[in-house]
């Protein structure tokens, strides 16, 4: 389905460019960034709509294997990992990762103020999170979901007020880490006894941001500068492509 979304959302903008006067490179290369704008929008969107219609919100408890809750939960997992984060999963400069954490809370997540989720971390059953304050979550897996003697179990989660979860690192189902707990790098809420207030600067979403004027003037600009000669075999290649097609028929 996302497939065949993406060449709709293609071939449609492709025509129409064509048919207001538009070249047909240029038509199918603005039709493919239109593409990209909507799907990065709407297709988390929809799987936040998808989660909300088909399971609505995630209840505490443990329920049989391959019973309709369970085929509810993976049906809802599917296409929430299919749909992907989009745009919600870009760490925009001077923005941060707010649209990350801005995300976990359309899928139910209750989340503190000045929250840092890194955008490649990993949170399920976003209801059954509950985040403190000032809290910095890494590459990790925050996941109330486990699996137990036939049934699986649904485990609130809460992360205390100043904690931060280190990369690679887990956060189990049922798990309480007090506030200004620290799990270092390969750790998890099992080993809590280790924690200590020194991993936190191993975190990388704790990392402070750059002044305003070197994020505007220099980051900005080197990002952009990286991205252009990144495209530029792409776009020529496709100029190639789509000249060559048109010059020997389509």
């Amino acid at each position: 389905m996302r497939r065949i979304v993406i060449w709709f959302l293609v071939a449609i903008p492709w025509v129409l460019f064509m048919q207001h006067g538009v070249g047909r490179f240029r038509a199918l290369v603005l039709a493919m960034v239109v593409s990209r704008l909507l799907l990065g929008v709407l297709a988390p969107l929809v799987g936040i709509a998808c989660k909300w219609l088909i399971i609505g919100r995630y209840k505490a408890g443990k329920y049989p294997l391959w019973g309709t809750y369970y085929l509810r939960w993976w049906l809802v997992e599917q296409i929430v990992n299919i749909a992907g984060k989009g745009v919600f999963r870009d760490d925009l400069p001077i923005i941060g990762s707010q649209l990350v954490r801005f995300y976990y809370v359309l899928m139910g997540a209750s989340i503190g103020n000045n929250v840092k989720i890194h955008k490649d971390a990993r949170l399920g059953q976003a209801d059954l999170l509950t985040i403190g304050d000032d809290v910095c979550i890494d590459n990790a897996q925050v996941r109330p979901f486990t699996v137990e003697e036939g049934h699986f179990l649904l485990m609130p989660i809460t992360i205390g007020s100043r904690c931060a979860v280190g990369v690679k690192s887990v956060v189990a189902g049922g798990s309480k880490l007090p506030s200004g707990t620290c799990l270092g790098p390969l750790s998890s809420s099992h080993e809590q006894e280790d924690a200590d207030e020194s991993y936190k600067k191993y975190c990388r979403p704790a990392y402070e941001q750059p002044p305003a004027y070197l994020i505007i003037f220099v980051g900005i600009p080197i990002l952009l500068l990286v991205y252009s000669i990144s495209v530029v075999p792409w776009y020529f290649g496709l100029e190639l492509m789509v000249g060559n097609a048109k010059a020997n028929g389509w």
